[in-house]
């Protein structure tokens, strides 16, 4: 899996993706998410490509006080494979250079993510 920062042209591919993973709740609209994630620090809204299809994303956030991840997904067929681990190690390391605390990286929230996806 290569990761890489979302490009608009994988918008559909991506809300495809949330939808596959149970991502999308009524009262969430995802083009309208994406649009504000491209608003505020857009590198850091990652995607995993393999083969040229989308398999993975993943949003980071950081406000200055702790590291957060919303939309962690994996396409159901390539999950147990690590590729959710792989999009966390991309997303601590962006913590980390926006100086994220250490205790507030999140490594702390991949301890939370189902192990299902990882």
């Amino acid at each position: 899996m290569k990761v890489r920062a979302y490009q608009p042209t994988d918008e559909q591919s991506v809300v495809q993706l949330w939808a596959d993973c149970g991502l999308i709740a009524p009262h969430n609209n995802p083009i309208r998410d994406i649009e504000k994630k491209l608003k505020v620090n857009p590198e850091w809204f990652l995607v995993g490509e393999k083969d040229g299809v989308i398999i993975a994303s993943c949003m980071v956030g950081y406000e200055g006080h702790r590291g957060w991840i919303n939309y962690l997904a994996v396409s159901p067929s390539e999950r147990k494979r690590g590729c959710a681990r792989e999009l966390m190690r991309e997303a601590e390391e962006l913590l980390r250079a926006a100086g994220c605390p250490e205790d507030q990286l999140a490594g702390q929230i991949e301890q939370r993510c189902s192990r299902r996806i990882l």
